[in-house]
């Protein structure tokens, strides 16, 4: 028997790199530099047969040398002290995986010195890549390409240029298996410059990919990259008199455009957020007007196609990503940031299989730099994305759009201007599956200022999303979301009082719509602000006087409809999520008041499938306060509407929630602020279903109250079902006849002023509560009207409260539960309810009558709970009252009078000292009660 020994080359490794050597330079006036040498590296080879690896992986790079330096310069040759150029190429053939990567960088110019010269240019690179696998291997292949950078120019001479770096089509390769396809394009920084009138210019990078792979030998997957990152601006110092453009960075263009039968992904890159403007360094001498210099455009544009069919077809996964440059800084006394660049997103995918298909296009503009005469202004952003499926796969198309944020404006100068960011319709899709559309519009932060300056204006955003699907190539599943983030204020440092511009450090609005109908299936989304934006912080060093920024407004609005009916008809569910943004936050003075939130939500259908509508308002929260006779910023008011319905037969489930902003706190004796208030309303029309409403409002973390109102949604009913809650804290009552006519009601005041509190009052409740030192801490209205009998689901409406009462005066005072009169229409069933801290109810009635629960309220005006010091549990006090009410006559109503009392509550003056003594009074509406007895 004989062995057979079989050599096995799992992986073989292979770099070539060449470097040019670097010109010699010339000293007090020479007439020339040297001559940089040039690189050149050139890696061709195949592998086959028994010597072939298992993975191949090359290496070809190409440094060029720089160009020497001079010293002071003299008569000076043509290309004086210019930089080396680069070539690198590789081409690697194998039968299994390969991996090929070239590297080319450009030399740097020289350096210069004197007036009227310059630095050297920097040197040109070149690269390419190409890679094949025979036996169907995974395929890699690699091209940098970056251009030299711009020699300085010193005693005022001026910078050099950098060098382009342009690519198109530098990387090829073939396989059966995973095809990867790289370039990266980069150009050279140019250089900058002691006082002369220029740096050099910037380098521009452009890269373009445009493949076709097609017939039997295609790649499985396909992957493209093209990416492009331009060259920054040289720093200045002591610059002179600057031309346009002085010190721009340059321009980045990243294109792909790639086709396969199988699987693709392609993404385009312009920037990675790196690049920036010519930066002006501090000198004393800097001349009158000096500008940093200004970030410059990208563009990225990405576009990706599986043309096969049914199991020969594939994904596309497609992404195209733009940063626009920053502008650069400039820290002398008399100049100016520059100006962000803008950035264009665009983004294109498509399949014809049943395979999904995902595009996403990002555009984020450049930051201003900071300056000591202004910031610069944030850079626009555009995005668009659009994807579809002729082979019926799910659709996911996606633009995210962020404006610039606007410069730091240095010792009194003004802050630069955030990016506004205003999406209309800038996605679309086709699909007969599902389809998701997204759209994000996001504002700039405004640019920060201190010592007396004035915050630049925040970005406003708006994404307005409207579409409608007819026909029948429509997608079984419709999914939008139209998503609005406003810019922040920037931080304020030392401003002069009085120097304040109109909306001083106000952060930007946000406003978010969509409406969205279809065939089948329908979810619209609308979201406006997500809680992190909020106006300028103050911060004061010997100042006052000044108020913080103000939060703005958050506005969605939100419908779906599903025109569909029978088995062609879908569900609806809607969504509209609004947040006001807060304010900002001062260390001596009044905090900033939070921002106003509205949020709208409507759907329907007119199929048997479920119709669900939410609507969250939530206001924003106020800023802190800080110092005696100041206070925290109030909260802002939160309005919801949400309205469901169907022709059809489906259940219908409405709910909306309205939370006002919390008051700001107030640090060092200044006081809380006052809680925004909430308001909410809910309607719906079906077959079945609930309709809720809840709104909410707190105190500085002393009292929290939330008012909740449901209804069942009857069948038959023409007029839809209403349901409304409001709650607010030492604000004005919501008047009683607001209440009319409404399936379920739930108003709380908490706090009230005392002319309301004296309006309310019966002489009942006054002899209990206020004759015995007690106080009142809050007026409620509970409604149930106009019901309809056919369902075993309650009207409810209900109060909570969590009360602080760890340091309660007097706690030793009983909790006094006082009923006053009540009235009624037709007749059902009542249950009446009070549960403490969560637990087993204190008081559970049941009635079978309207007239046997009024027989209990009218025989029990008084109700003594207890003392307050054995209700509470761990320094907190939990109280629920509700009213459930199930009619057995058309338009019945139920409407009880309740009272609650107990010790002092502290004035609302000093609330922000002492912590919270009291319960208060739940009151229902009688004004209404009188008159009907």
């Amino acid at each position: 028997m004989s062995l057979k020994f079989v050599q096995v080359i799992v992986e073989r490794a292979l770099t070539q790199n060449a470097t040019g050597g670097n010109s010699g330079g010339t000293y007090q006036g020479g007439n020339f530099a040297g001559t940089a040498g040039n690189a050149s590296s050139i890696l061709d080879l195949t592998f086959s047969g028994a010597d072939a690896p298992n993975y191949l992986i090359g290496n070809s790079d190409a440094y060029a040398g720089s160009g020497g330096n001079s010293s002071g310069g003299g008569n000076e040759a043509a290309n004086f002290g210019q930089a080396g150029t680069a070539v690198a190429q590789i081409n690697l053939r194998n039968v299994g995986n390969v991996s090929a990567t070239a590297n080319a960088t450009g030399g740097n110019g020289s350096q210069d010195a004197g007036f009227g010269y310059a630095g050297g240019q920097g040197g040109i690179a070149t690269a390419s890549a190409s890679g094949n696998s025979t036996g169907g291997g995974n395929v890699n292949v690699t091209a940098n390409q970056i251009g030299g950078s711009g020699g300085y120019g010193s005693n005022d001479a001026v910078g050099g240029n950098g060098a382009n770096s342009i690519l198109m089509n530098a990387v090829s390769g073939a396989t059966t298996g995973k095809l990867t396809l790289t370039q990266n394009a980069t150009g050279g920084n140019s250089g900058g410059t002691d006082g002369g009138d220029f740096t050099g210019m910037a380098g521009n990078a452009s890269s373009i990919m445009d493949l076709t792979f097609s017939g039997d030998s295609t790649p499985s997957y396909l992957i493209g990259n093209s990416n492009a990152y331009a060259g920054s601006g040289g720093d200045s110092i002591m610059s002179g008199n600057e031309v346009a453009n002085f010190g721009q960075a340059g321009t980045a263009d990243a294109q792909i455009n790639l086709r396969n039968v199988g699987n693709v992904s392609a993404t385009a890159n312009a920037n990675n957020g790196n690049q920036h403007g010519s930066k002006i360094i501090f000198n004393f001498y800097a001349s009158n007007g000096d500008h940093a210099g200004n970030g410059n455009t990208a563009t990225a544009s990405a576009e990706g196609i599986s043309t096969g069919t049914g199991s020969a077809g594939g994904y596309s996964i497609v992404t195209a990503s733009a940063t626009g440059s920053s502008g650069g800084y400039n820290n002398s006394y008399l100049g100016n940031g520059g100006t962000g660049g803008n950035a264009t997103a665009e983004a294109f995918g498509s399949n014809a299989s049943s395979n999904p298909v995902t595009v996403t296009s990002n555009a984020t503009g450049g930051a201003g730099g900071y300056g000591y005469t202004g910031g610069g202004n944030g850079g626009i952003a555009t995005a668009s994305a659009s994807g579809n499926s002729t082979g019926g796969g799910n659709v996911n198309v996606t633009a995210n759009q962020i404006g610039g944020s606007g410069g730091v404006g240095s010792y009194g100068a003004m802050g630069g201007n955030g990016a506004n960011s205003f999406l209309r319709n800038a996605v679309s899709g086709a699909t007969t599956g599902k389809l998701t559309l997204t759209q994000n519009a996001t504002g700039g932060n405004s640019g920060s200022t201190y010592s007396g300056g004035n915050a630049g204006m925040a970005g406003n955003a708006s994404s307005i999303m409207d579409f409608t699907f007819s026909g029948t190539d429509v997608p079984s599943y419709l999914i939008g979301n139209s998503n609005a983030y406003a810019g922040s204020g920037g931080y304020i440092i030392n401003p002069n009082p009085g120097n304040e511009a109109a909306n001083f450090g106000q952060a930007g609005t946000a406003d978010a719509q969509i409406n969205l109908s279809n065939v089948g299936n329908v979810s619209a989304n609308a979201t406006a602000n997500n809680g992190d934006q909020h106006g300028g912080n103050i911060y004061l060093y010997g100042f006052t006087g000044v108020p913080a920024g103000n939060g703005n407004t958050a506005t969605a609005n939100s419908e779906g409809i599903s025109t569909g009916t029978g088995s062609t008809g879908g569900y609806s569910r809607v969504t509209a999520n609004a947040t006001g943004s807060s304010g900002g936050y001062i260390n001596q003075g009044n905090g900033g008041t939070g921002g106003y939130a509205t949020a709208e939500a409507t759907g329907s259908n007119a199929s048997s499938n479920t119709v669900t509508v939410t609507a969250n308002a939530t206001g924003g929260n106020g800023g802190i306060g800080s110092g005696i006779s100041n206070s925290g910023g109030n909260g802002g008011d939160a309005v919801a509407t949400a309205t469901g319905e169907s022709s059809g037969s489906a259940v219908v489930n409405v709910t909306a929630n309205a939370t006002g902003g919390a008051g700001g706190g107030g640090l060092h004796g200044a006081m809380d602020g006052i809680s925004g208030s909430g308001l909410a309303d809910a309607y719906g029309t079906g077959a079945s279903g609930l309709v809720k409403a809840t709104a909410s409002s707190n105190f500085a973390g002393l009292v929290n109250v939330t008012a909740l109102a449901s209804a069942p949604v009857i069948s038959g009913n023409t007029s839809p079902t209403h349901t409304e809650a409001f709650a607010n804290v030492q604000g004005s009552i919501r008047s009683e006849t607001l209440a009319n006519g409404i399936q379920a009601a739930a108003f709380i005041s908490a706090m009230p002023n005392s002319t309301d509190v004296k309006n309310a009052l019966t002489s009942q409740v006054a002899n209990a509560i206020i004759s015995a030192g007690d106080s009142v801490l809050g007026l409620m209205t509970l409604a149930t009207e106009n019901m309809t009998p056919g369902s075993t689901t309650a009207y409810q409406s209900e109060i909570d409260w969590t009360i602080n009462t760890a340091n309660m005066e007097n706690p030793s005072r009983h909790l006094i539960l006082g009923l006053n009169s009540v009235h009624s229409s037709g007749n059902g069933r009542v249950t009446f309810n009070i549960n403490l801290n969560n637990g087993a109810s204190i008081i559970s009635d049941g009635f079978s009558s309207f007239a046997s629960a009024e027989s209990y309220f009218t025989n029990n005006p008084v109700i003594d709970l207890g003392p307050l010091a054995g209700l509470s549990s761990g320094g907190n006090l939990t109280l629920a009252v509700s009213l459930d009410v199930i009619p057995t006559t058309a338009g019945a109503s139920f409407d009880p009078g309740i009272a609650f009392g107990g010790p002092a509550v502290p004035e609302p003056s000093t609330l922000a000292l002492l912590a919270l003594g009291g319960l208060g009074l739940l009151k229902r509406r009688r004004k209404k009660v009188e008159s009907r007895e």
